[in-house]
Order: structure tokens, then sequence, then C-alpha cells
């Protein structure tokens, strides 16, 4: 049976009720309904532009898929084929029952879309997980297999077996993931250490059987005694994998200071890789942030942020979490991007993070001060000075933890009577009678999305000098252009 019907008005907060004439013994089955316009299927692949936009203005160079929690007890093979075919997700998460629509083809999709390279985090059958789930059928699951035609449904071409049933979805050409997770979070109680190693030194040799050009990641630290965890990790398999993945969530209150531990974090484990029997291998910050939405969550993550660029000779790729959000959702409220039916609006981390990417490069500058404000192991600014590959652009990017504004001064080579300077800052507005602590509770929401956003800061420039004022709790950046 199929029927269609016409709205008669347009409101954003409609509802649609379904009433069917009395049929004794008759039954209907309700999938889902989506009422999504027409366009977005045929001019988005089905995504909703504006959050499509969203991420997209991010520029992120990799996203991770599917998860997170959501990645443990997940079935990649009930993502793939018709949408109206597939096989919910076991469990109820985030408030909700996935129904699969979104599986391997629409992910690599959205990453093309926004010039992502898609990272995917494969379930190994942890307990936890398994036990959670409750089918008897799941201790008969080959999941080491399982994860081997999922590269081969992604990589293999149109003559193997998954590589033709990706072509039969539509898609002939391999998409040539190049990263992948061997699970997330994984529980010691559950899964120790020495069974971890065991499948990672089982199961890598035969991913890259299948594709030999990916990179690996192990799951590493992410609650317990954390030097241990990835020490025993790094020692046992570090031969087999490309980088070890790290969890890191912070106290918004403490948006000052751990920023530095985290940093710290990574630095201590040089010697630990150095001593591997793989040294060149790398850190992954896979899950990153601190758990609010107000603007202690901005200056957190410029200060986070400046302290990777710091240790960016061991930690290379770094992912924050949550990324969208929908405003009903009961948890979590540390969104990036965070949505209703309608619109969305950025998060102070979104904010910062934007005008970080947007002033990325490469390079390491020395930077001193004789301030003490910037002296110590955890100055209470925190400042990183980076410069493009051809040394003719310098960012000066800049957490002002601080209740007060700071007047700052700044000489460098590349302050001659030619340079170019533009400085941008990010703080909230007070209103009248309110103090420099009140910006630290202040927010975007769905009624005022950009009231706090990126606006000019005015820069004095004489005689190879830079002199301006920060204002209190703000995270800024200064583009030098020779």
């Amino acid at each position: 049976m199929s029927g269609s019907f016409t709205a008669s008005a347009s409101k954003s907060d409609s509802a649609i009720r379904l009433t069917f004439a009395p049929n004794e013994g008759a039954a209907l089955d309700v999938d889902q309904v989506s009422v999504f316009p027409r366009s977005w299927r045929e001019k988005n692949d089905g995504f909703r532009p504006d959050l499509l936009q969203a991420i997209a203005d991010l520029r992120p160079e990799i996203i991770r898929w599917p998860g997170g929690c959501y990645a443990s007890a997940y079935s990649w093979k009930s993502g793939i084929g018709p949408q109206d075919d597939r096989v919910a997700y076991p469990l109820e998460l985030w408030n909700d029952v996935d129904v699969n629509s979104f599986g391997i083809d629409e992910f690599i999709t959205m990453c093309r879309r926004v010039g992502a390279k898609p990272l995917m985090v494969v379930d190994i059958g942890t307990k936890q997980w398994t036990d959670a789930v409750g089918d008897p059928a799941l201790k008969d699951v080959d999941w080491l297999q399982e994860v081997c035609d999922w590269v081969e449904y992604c990589n293999g071409s149109v003559e193997t077996k998954w590589g033709a049933e990706r072509a039969k979805n539509g898609h002939a050409e391999p998409y040539g993931v190049k990263y992948w997770e061997i699970d997330n979070e994984v529980r010691a109680t559950d899964t120790p250490s020495e069974k971890y190693v065991a499948i990672l030194n089982e199961l890598i040799p035969r991913m890259k059987k299948i594709d030999p050009s990916i990179q690996i990641i192990a799951c590493g630290s992410w609650t317990g005694n954390k030097m241990k965890w990835d020490s025993e990790i790094v020692q046992g398999a570090a031969q087999n994998y490309d980088f070890l993945s790290l969890h890191r969530y912070d106290d918004p209150n403490r948006f000052a200071v751990a920023p530095y531990e985290n940093e710290k974090f990574y630095a201590d484990h040089r010697e630990m890789i150095a001593n591997s029997k793989n040294p060149n291998l790398k850190l992954f910050s896979s899950e990153w942030n601190a758990q609010s939405t107000d603007w202690r969550t901005g200056l957190h993550a410029g200060g986070y942020l400046n302290c990777c660029e710091r240790v960016s000779d061991v930690l290379v790729i770094a992912a924050p979490a949550l990324f969208l959000r929908h405003k009903t959702a009961t948890a979590w409220d540390n969104a990036f991007v965070n949505f209703d039916n309608v619109t969305w609006y950025p998060a102070p981390n979104y904010v910062v993070m934007q005008l970080w990417r947007d002033s990325y490069a490469p390079k390491l500058v020395e930077l001193t001060s004789k301030s003490s404000e910037l002296q110590g192991e955890a100055p209470i600014i925190n400042a990183v000075a980076t410069t493009s590959e051809d040394g003719k652009t310098i960012y000066l990017k800049v957490v002002n933890n601080v209740p007060d504004d700071v007047e700052f001064n700044v000489a460098c080579d590349a302050l001659d009577a030619n340079a170019k300077v533009k400085a941008t800052v990010v703080s909230p507005e007070l209103a009248e009678n309110q103090t420099a602590q009140d910006k630290l509770s202040k927010r975007n929401d769905l009624d005022a999305p950009n009231r706090i956003q990126a606006k000019p800061l005015p820069v004095k420039f004489d005689g190879g000098k830079l002199t301006f004022t920060a204002p209190s709790y703000s995270a800024f950046v200064v583009k030098i252009e020779k």
C-alpha cells in the first residue's frame, strides 16, 4: 500500500498524526517517517544543508565514526543496502534507537562533501557490550572476521566478495579508507590488556593483508591507571599499529589548568614510545572536551589546542566530542554543533576552534616573554606561535585566562614597515553592572546563536612592535604577514 499527503501549512514545531479507520485484524508497522524536503535528497544526498555547512565550515581533516560508545555494539552490515531493509541498532543510546539509515555509504558521502578523511572505529565484541545487548547469538559471531569484511567492503576491489557488495549498493570504486581504530574505550575489567594485545596482534595483520596501506589506531587509556594501560598496549603490540588513541575530558571550571595537564600527559608518552618496538608511534586524542557549552568551554578549547601544538611531535591528531547534539538530548551538553528541527547554534568551543582552524600554520616559532603570566609549567596566559611553511605568515594564538584586560606588546623579525597585521578576538560582551566573572557563564543558544562570536581586535603597529589590549577571559589570534 502506498499513499501521499500534502501539508496545508508550515509550522516549525508541528506534529504528524495518522488516523486509520477501524479494520478488525489489520495491523500497520511504521519503521520511520521522514518529513525532510525532497530537495534535500535530490540536492544534498539526504543531508540537512545547514548542519552539513556547519561541519564544512570547521574544515575537519578527519571525522571519526561511528563513535564513541555507539561503535562498540555496532553491526556495520546492518547499515548498508536499502535503508528500509536495514536492522536497527540493538540498544537505546542517546535517547534513541537508531534505525541505521546513516551507515557506511552515507558516512563516506558526508566526508567527501565536507572534505574530510573518514576514520572507522570497528568493534571486536567486547564482553561489556555483548552482555548489554543480551543476544545469545552474539557468542557465535567471529568478530575479527567481521572487521576484515568491513575493511574489504570499504577498500576491496569489485572482484572481492564485499567489494562487490559495495558496488551493488552503488559504489563501484573502493573508498580507500586509510584510518581504522580497533574499538572504543576497551574496559580492562572485561578485556584485560593482555587479551586486547592478543587481539591486536592477530587482527591487524589480517586487516593489512586486505589493504597494506591502512593506518591502525589502538585503543589507549580513558579511565583508571592510564599510563599503566598505555604502557602495556604499547609494549605488547606497538609494532603492529600506528597510533594510540586517548580520551581526555575536563572539568570546565579548570579551563586554565586542565590543558597543561593534558599537554604533560601526552609528553609523558615520549619515553614510553621511544623505548617501544615502534619509535615512530604517534598519539591520537580521539575524544577531548570540557563538559559544558558556556564560555569556559571556549577558553578550554583554545588552551587545549595550543597545548596540542606544543606537543605536536608526538600528538598528531585530535578530535573533539561531542560533535553534534540535538537540543532534546538529556546528557552531555558539550557539543560543538547544537540543533533542533529548524536551526542550530555554535557552542563557544566551535567558535574558538573555527578561528584556530582558520589560523593554522605547521611550524612552531619560539615564543619568549618577560611576563610572569607567560612563565612556568602552567602559565595563566596560554600562548603559542606558528608560521607557514614559507615563513611569510605568522600566527600568535593566545588565551587570556585572567579576569582583567591585559596589554600585550609583541615584537618579531617579521614586523617591518610592509607587514600586514590583523587581530581577531572571541570574548563575551558584558551588560551594565556585570563583572568579568559573569563572562564564564555566557553562552550561545537557539535564540541568540551569535551572542559569542569572533570580532576584530584593534592593534597599534609602531616601529616593529605591536601593542593591543586583550579583554578579560578572551581567546584571540594575531596574524602577521610579511
